[in-house]
């Protein structure tokens, strides 16, 4: 069960459960503080433990709400890459395309409310990511000695990609903010779990074998983790 609370300039939503041992503090992606605690901890105890990380939480706070996007004329997203301006304009008709470092939107709504443009960016998004993984796969597949398999764009903001039990490969839409390198490795990434559907040494050797900088790519996308959130 959660249940909301506010101590000092922070509010927070609170949830026990059974399985923890300690409190856990979390900023999530839009900047709200999320607290998970055992149940027999006394409310008293956890207030004073937010406050004992109050500044660490405030400026989590502050960096989360800057990254988070707001749809409108100059607002940035990280696109192949590189990061790209928003640009609202209205016409005649909805559209959406990226021109030289710029993400051109127009909508029929004068006043072009975010919740359109937004649509728009997820649209584009899913697929530009459609487009490029589709390029790539067969390509990774030959190498792997694997049939190409059959793919999805997802809108998920946990997962880069996955692989199902049954073989289907999952992408997020995130994945357009990634260069062509970073896209390449999870394409092999995912590929290589039908070979080894776990982390183990084979398939990290598998995966090193052809792509023997792997670990620096994976480290990149640790780093853009967050910056790719489109919320």
């Amino acid at each position: 069960m959660k249940t909301a609370g506010k101590v000092s300039q922070i509010p927070y939503t609170l949830t026990r459960r059974r399985s923890n041992k300690n409190i856990v503090l979390r900023v999530n992606d839009l900047g709200h503080v999320e607290v998970s605690a055992p149940f027999l901890v006394p409310k008293a105890t956890i207030e004073e433990f937010i406050l004992a990380n109050e500044e660490k939480l405030l400026s989590r706070i502050a960096e989360r709400k800057e990254r988070h996007h707001t749809y409108t004329d100059g607002d940035r997203f990280l696109y192949e890459g590189r990061y790209v301006e928003l640009s609202v304009a209205h016409g005649s008709r909805y559209n959406i395309a990226e021109e030289n470092g710029v993400l051109r939107v127009t909508t029929i709504e004068e006043e072009c409310p975010p919740r359109v443009v937004e649509a728009l960016v997820l649209w584009l998004y899913r697929k530009r990511t459609r487009q490029r993984v589709k390029e790539i796969l067969p390509i990774w597949a030959m190498k792997l000695g694997l049939a190409t398999p059959p793919f999805s764009v997802r809108d998920s903001k946990k997962r880069w990609a996955s692989c199902s039990s049954k073989g289907r490969l999952n992408f997020s839409l995130r994945c357009q903010a990634l260069t062509d390198e970073q896209l390449s490795y999870l394409v092999l990434h995912e590929l290589a779990h039908l070979i080894h559907f776990d982390h183990s040494p084979d398939f990290h050797a598998l995966v090193k074998h052809h792509m023997s900088f792997y670990k620096s790519v994976q480290r990149s996308l640790y780093a853009v983790q967050e910056e790719s959130q489109l919320i």
